[in-house]
């Protein structure tokens, strides 16, 4: 049975020629994309905003674990737990914490409904998508003026 072999000399000839095919079919350089000057349609935003909110509460689990073990420990643990709950870097801290879980809260049950059937039409689901960015905005802020 006859197989191919290549020397090193044959085998770059030939990944030279295809270099070269590859490169002369090209009509255009390639073009620089600016994300921040597309607009997105809102939805789209809803739905960035999910995975970010999703990734900042994952982010955000160590911190949340090692308070909640160091309240559970004893009464001094609690004490200490409460104490560092009340510095101002841990309320502001606290501020994306909660629109992580806001968001992602009032946007995964969107997604929910839209897999249900639910507000697929292009009108409701607008509407759902600014109606999860205000309304998590907003219970944001009460959270704000609540801490603060």
């Amino acid at each position: 049975m006859d197989c191919l072999v290549f020397t090193t000399q044959q085998w770059y000839k030939f990944l030279q020629a295809e270099d070269h095919e590859r490169m002369s079919t090209r009509h255009s350089p390639p073009v620089y994309l600016n994300l921040f000057r597309i607009r997105f349609p809102v939805g789209a935003v809803t739905s960035i905003g999910h995975r970010i909110s999703g990734v900042l509460l994952f982010l955000s689990l160590p911190l949340l674990v090692w308070l909640l073990d160091l309240s559970l420990r004893d009464a001094d643990g609690y004490r200490q737990a409460v104490a560092l709950l009340h510095t101002t870097s841990l309320k502001l801290l606290s501020v994306p914490i909660a629109w992580s879980l806001l968001h992602h809260l009032c946007s995964g049950i969107r997604f929910l409904l839209i897999d249900t059937g639910a507000g697929v039409q292009l009108k409701a689901a607008r509407t759902s998508a600014w109606l999860v960015n205000i309304t998590a905005l907003a219970m944001t802020l009460v959270y704000l003026v609540g801490v603060l």
